[in-house]
């Protein structure tokens, strides 16, 4: 499908089934949820809604990440709200914790994105996040009895970190990896692993086979027209195989 980023129904939306095995994780006490019903250095975008003052080190990536999963987890399950109304507060989820504007650059790479006029990146980043949530509530009404296991977060290079979870679901595992970065006071998700596929690369992957024969208002168009389907690398991600997954990267 990363909790984005690197936000469940966003990783949700593309993460396939893995065998139900048990999974080898980083050597870190893991904390598993249930969800029964009874309850290369980027620049960061400018912020929405600043958050609280979140811990620096990997309490806080652990808390941002759980804290959105559990949320989105909650609005996920209660049907006495619309549609549209747990749409709404799984989208605010969501932009809270991943940063599109900068998975959207990320995807263009410094080779495209010089390319795009300022008119034409606001309108990509646009797009591209609306693509992004799409896909993830499509599926809005699918999600039901999930379990989450939170792995410890591990540390990466200039002060990044990145989680592992494990969402069991009707008899399957997900693996996915979020990829965090710190913004000011609060982390933000720029990626996901999914089985050790980058979602930003696949994606990058995609629209670099467009702009090498295309401009940039065409791949904006081809975007809006909705002409582009998922990224072959993500349609083409296998089971892991019984030796199990790897670790964060």
């Amino acid at each position: 499908m990363s909790l984005l980023l690197a936000i469940l129904s966003f990783a949700a939306a593309w993460a396939p089934p893995a065998s139900c095995q048990t999974v080898s994780t980083p050597t870190a006490p893991s904390q598993t949820v249930s969800t029964a019903p009874a309850t290369s250095q980027v620049s960061t975008p400018t912020a929405t809604t600043e958050a609280q003052p979140t811990d620096a080190g990997p309490k806080g990536v652990r808390e941002a990440v759980e804290g959105a999963i559990n949320s989105m987890l909650a609005v996920l399950q209660d049907k006495s709200n619309s549609h549209d109304a747990r749409r709404q507060k799984l989208l605010a989820t969501m932009d809270s914790v991943g940063d599109f504007a900068l998975m959207a650059k990320l995807t263009l790479g410094p080779v495209y994105w010089p390319k795009f006029d300022e008119a034409q990146r606001k309108e990509f980043v646009a797009t591209f996040t609306k693509t992004i949530h799409d896909a993830c509530f499509d599926k809005l009404d699918t999600y039901t009895d999930e379990t989450v296991e939170f792995v410890a977060p591990v540390p990466g290079d200039k002060g990044k970190y990145a989680m592992t979870l494990h969402i069991l679901s009707k008899g399957e595992r997900y693996v996915l990896t979020f990829k965090l970065y710190r913004a000011k006071t609060t982390w933000k998700m720029y990626d996901i692993d999914i089985s050790g596929v980058s979602f930003i690369r696949a994606y990058m992957a995609q629209y670099d086979q467009v702009l090498q024969k295309a401009s940039p208002r065409e791949l904006l168009d081809k975007m809006g027209a909705k002409s582009l389907v998922t990224p072959k690398a993500l349609k083409d991600i296998k089971e892991p195989s019984k030796a199990g997954q790897e670790g964060p990267r």
